[in-house]
């Protein structure tokens, strides 16, 4: 089996391991990018971000699940236009002629009554009175649903395959226990150190929102879900490792269908690209490859259920650095 040496620090890793990645939409501007589309989305606590390819100069919709007591603030107040609110619905006008200049932020915050899940019949007018389109924006919604427990294990993974296939950047792994869904992120490796992204697996905490997650010893199952069809498929790590307190497990490889984990390595160069961390990697034919982000003066390892009968050439030789195997 390949062997994937990995050199992290571990302050890095454990800040990685612990954060908490907030996917909710909090600024107008983060909405999506379009040359056609207008955009509005509501937040948890009632507020009413917009992106507009035109200015605006009044509005309505209703809002989904939730009655509204008042509407107030936001540009709509800063640009002179008068909001108003019946039931479920929102209406903004200016007696004035006044207008939000095209762009994004938040148009209006409101005061509500009830679960509101999103916004509907949107109707929003430039200033002839002709209606500009616009859309209700959902948010990313991840794949995987689960509570944040303050028990976790991190399971890394070097590849991640669908078939024959590295899954994509917009693909997700996910953890189970059980039938339980304990963990999940999206597979982007750019935004992983080292390029080795983790999936972190949730324990039992003792708290209602965790029971049925994770126990000492329990097996930790995958799946992957590829975005480009939204199907979801079971996925095999190269190495079953039981679930405990904090561990960080580090495995070569979580495949999902007909493909398999031992495509080789054949020269440092392919290696992750990073600005901090050092790679070592063992080949089938006993090369060790590299790749580092600094010169290297000396160097030493252990070669796992092997022993070592000697070493020689490669960059170490060429360098003048002498080699030693005991072992």
């Amino acid at each position: 089996m390949n062997k994937l040496v990995t050199l992290f620090l571990f302050l890095f890793i454990f800040c990685q391991l612990f954060a908490n990645n907030n996917r909710d939409i909090t600024d107008g501007c983060d909405l999506p990018e379009s040359e056609t589309t207008s955009y509005l989305h509501l937040t948890s606590d009632g507020s009413v971000l917009y992106k507009s390819l035109y200015d605006i100069s009044g509005f309505q919709f209703d809002v989904d699940g939730a009655t509204v007591n008042s509407a107030s603030g936001g540009d709509m107040e800063a640009n002179g236009l008068i909001g108003n609110s019946l039931g479920s619905t929102v209406l903004a006008f200016s007696m004035a002629g006044g207008s939000i200049p095209a762009g994004c932020g938040t148009l209006v915050n409101l005061s509500l009554s009830g679960e509101a899940t999103g916004l509907s019949n949107i109707i929003v007018s430039d200033a002839f009175g002709s209606q500009i389109y616009f859309e209700y924006y959902e948010g990313e919604v991840d794949p995987f649903e689960f509570a944040q427990s303050s028990q976790q294990a991190a399971y890394f993974f070097t590849n991640v395959r669908i078939d024959d296939q590295s899954v994509e950047s917009d693909d997700w792994v996910g953890a189970f226990c059980g039938e339980n869904c304990v963990g999940g992120r999206q597979w982007d490796t750019s935004m992983c150190g080292g390029g080795v992204c983790e999936v972190i697996a949730m324990g039992d905490d003792g708290n209602d929102y965790s029971e049925g997650y994770c126990s000492i010893g329990d097996a930790v199952t995958f799946k992957i879900y590829d975005s480009s069809d939204g199907i979801y498929h079971d996925a095999t790590p190269s190495e079953d490792i039981p679930w405990s307190v904090n561990a960080l497990n580090f495995i070569d490889c979580l495949i999902a269908g007909d493909g398999n984990c031992e495509t080789e390595l054949t020269d440092g160069c392919d290696l992750p690209d990073s600005d901090e961390t050092g790679y070592l990697h063992l080949t089938s034919d006993g090369a060790v490859l590299y790749k580092s982000p600094e010169a290297i003066a000396g160097w030493q390892f252990n070669v796992e259920g092997s022993t070592v009968n000697s070493a020689s050439g490669g960059d170490t030789q060429a360098a003048g650095l002498i080699i030693n195997a005991m072992g």
